[in-house]
C-alpha cells in the first residue's frame, strides 16, 4: 500500500469482504471483526473517519484476542514517517488475521 487510494481500495476491500463479519459504521469511525468459526477468539480494526474517508490524523485501533487468551491493542497514528510499518500492520490485519490470531 503505497498511497491514500490504494488505503481507500484496503478500507472496501474490509467493507465487502465475506472473511470480516462484523461491520459497523459509527460515524466517526468505522469498525471491522473477524471471528473464526468455532472459535472464541478474534481480530477488529477500528478505523476512525471524517466524512466516510479514513482520518490519517487520528489513532487507529486493531485489537487481537490470542490463542492464548491474551488481549493485545495496537495504537497506529499514520503518518509519512511511518507509512511503511503501518501499511505492513494494516495488510496484515486485512489479509490473513488468522496468522494474527493463532501466533
Amino acid at each position: 500500500m503505497k498511497n491514500y487510494k490504494q488505503l481507500i481500495q484496503v478500507i472496501e476491500t474490509l467493507a465487502t469482504s465475506s472473511k470480516w463479519t462484523g461491520n459497523y459504521d459509527y460515524g466517526t469511525y468505522r469498525k471491522f471483526i473477524y471471528v473464526p468459526k468455532n472459535c472464541k477468539r478474534y481480530t477488529s480494526l477500528s478505523i476512525p473517519t471524517i466524512d466516510d474517508e479514513p482520518d490519517l490524523t487520528s489513532v487507529w485501533i486493531g485489537r487481537i484476542l490470542t490463542q492464548e487468551y491474551i488481549l493485545l491493542e495496537v495504537h497506529f497514528y499514520p503518518s509519512n514517517k511511518n507509512w511503511s510499518q503501518f501499511s505492513a500492520w494494516l495488510m496484515a490485519m486485512v489479509n490473513n488475521p488468522e496468522s494474527l490470531i493463532n501466533d
